[in-house]
């Protein structure tokens, strides 16, 4: 049986990853001390993490947790590990959040994982399609006759596309040619016409697609059908989301997609009043939390509670939403 590593000031706490412990002898408004799993260098769940922290960290004389962002290999390793005691909460992709919470494809072998609650919702990583100026697609309909790359085997972006393509009744035979190079170099490929779009799923604005706005002008497309509408209606996991308008300067508007988003998750053996005090101290440090990347900057709190969690909410998180009017 796991042993959850959320340590209350005064008894061993155990850092993600170190193999040794010590006796905690903080003051004792540290009451709890909180490690986040979240991603790798160069991603956005690394500083998502941080400015989580950070804002737990500005009210830390009020409710005693201190609050630490773990690099990590992202949503699938922080499920892992959070359920194995190593960390108190995760950042986590919406899709593998569902997985790990049913015991379904890369979880299945672990079985459904009960003990996981949500607190919260973050910015929307959409379905991305980038397409070349010349290439005469306004829609994701439009991809029928031409090149287009979706990214390796396996990855969950050549998922996402299988998915999307099959629900609007298409085959790969209906498209000119699928290529399966890495995103990275896709932009280069596209500019060089060698490929008519690419399509990703990503945090916006993104290096990448900022590479082909820049050396070609490429423009992002919607990716929106009555068919998606009732895809993100039968699984929780997904949402409706934007590439705003502006974060490139060849899409003004905002460009309706659907995708998934990162979610912030924890055990149902982390306390209620340490889940109410961290989720407080975000969502009331919230303007602050929202200018501080601009991937939140289109953040809505009543999405926050909501959209793309499939675990249940934790009490403390409830208890939160419930007093400030969002449940």
């Amino acid at each position: 049986m796991k042993t959850a590593r959320w340590i209350v000031a005064g008894l061993l706490f155990v850092v993600a990853g170190c193999q040794t412990t010590s006796q905690e002898t903080a003051d004792p408004k540290d009451r709890v001390v909180v490690n986040m799993g979240t991603g790798g260098q160069g991603g956005v769940y690394l500083p998502t993490g941080y400015n989580i922290c950070q804002m737990v960290r500005k009210e830390r004389n009020h409710h005693g947790i201190t609050c630490y962002a773990r690099e990590s290999r992202g949503s699938v390793a922080n499920l892992k590990a959070m359920r194995a005691g190593d960390i108190q909460m995760a950042i986590a992709q919406s899709d593998w959040h569902s997985h790990a919470y049913k015991g379904t494809a890369r979880f299945s072998s672990a079985g459904p994982d009960k003990d996981l609650r949500s607190l919260f919702s973050l910015y929307s990583e959409p379905v991305t399609l980038i397409v070349h100026p010349d290439s005469g697609i306004k829609t994701i309909h439009d991809l029928k006759g031409k090149v287009v790359n979706i990214e390796r085997p396996g990855t969950g972006t050549e998922a996402y596309w299988n998915l999307l393509w099959s629900t609007l009744g298409y085959t790969n035979a209906e498209v000119k040619r699928v290529t399966q190079m890495r995103t990275k170099d896709a932009a280069g490929a596209l500019c060089n016409k060698d490929i008519d779009a690419f399509f990703w799923v990503v945090g916006n604005p993104n290096s990448i697609t900022e590479r082909a706005v820049e050396t070609c002008r490429a423009t992002v497309v919607e990716v929106a059908d009555p068919a998606f509408d009732r895809l993100v209606a039968s699984n929780s996991y997904l949402r409706h989301g934007v590439v705003p308008g502006g974060v490139y300067r060849t899409t003004p508007n905002d460009v309706k997609t659907i995708g998934v988003g990162p979610t912030l998750v924890t055990t149902r053996e982390m306390p209620e009043e340490v889940v109410y005090d961290f989720v407080k101290a975000v969502f009331e440090n919230f303007e602050a939390f929202k200018v501080s990347h601009i991937a939140f900057s289109t953040l809505k709190k009543e999405e926050m509670v909501k959209a793309g969690l499939t675990a249940p909410l934790h009490p403390g998180a409830l208890k939160y939403y419930r007093e400030a009017g969002l449940m």
